[in-house]
């Protein structure tokens, strides 16, 4: 199938997050059909929809998986943070938005004092730019992987519920494996690759 953009429609004029109606023309064996498909996205104005730009480098947040060693011992640093859409704690990583112009690991290190108070001595790319919910969203994000020194103060917002919490590994297992806790897709693959890593002592 050959799909060729119509239209682009936005729906809503909201501060982070909009909703915006895709027009496509297909063209199958049979003929051309038009469809129309709904998505959201954190750019504010149609000209700088990934839908027109296709740019994928710049990261519109970035995921931080961090963790500390400690006497030999390593722990994870994950986070348990209220979300309304869900309306209850999800256990995650570190994570924010990458600000206009700034770099993605600055945005990580910024990100990462912000919301647990920790010092990153050393940032890598884990994952490059990527799409994070491509059924629903334009939104690509990068992981990269924070090793953790000293610790200060976090400064959160006023609407952030977050606790950050270094974990031992056996205690990240256990976690894994306990049904009433929720982590985040992403989340939980990135904990079981840090295991495996952190373990092996490969990182």
């Amino acid at each position: 199938m050959d799909w060729k953009i119509v239209q682009i429609n936005k729906e809503t004029d909201h501060k982070f997050l909009n909703f915006y109606t895709a027009t496509y023309e297909v063209e199958k064996e049979e003929g051309k059909k038009e469809t129309t498909y709904f998505f959201a996205s954190r750019n504010l104005t149609i000209d700088k929809l990934r839908i027109y730009r296709k740019e994928y480098q710049k990261p519109d947040a970035v995921l931080i998986g961090s963790y500390l060693t400690c006497e030999g011992t390593p722990y994870l640093l994950l986070e348990k943070q209220f979300r309304p859409a869900l309306n209850r704690e999800v256990i995650s990583y570190p994570a924010g938005l990458v600000d206009p112009g700034e770099d993605l690991f600055d945005a990580a290190r910024r990100e990462l004092l912000e919301e647990t108070g920790y010092h990153a001595k050393e940032v890598s790319l884990l994952v490059p730019p990527s799409p994070t919910s491509e059924g629903l969203s334009d939104e690509c994000n990068a992981v990269v992987l924070a090793e953790l020194e000293s610790k200060g103060e976090a400064s959160l917002e006023e609407f952030e519920d977050i606790k950050a919490k270094l974990y031992s590994l056996s205690e990240v297992k256990a976690m894994l494996q306990d049904s009433s806790l929720l982590f985040s897709n992403s989340a939980y693959l990135l904990t079981l690759l840090l295991l495996e890593r952190l373990q092996k002592k490969s990182l």
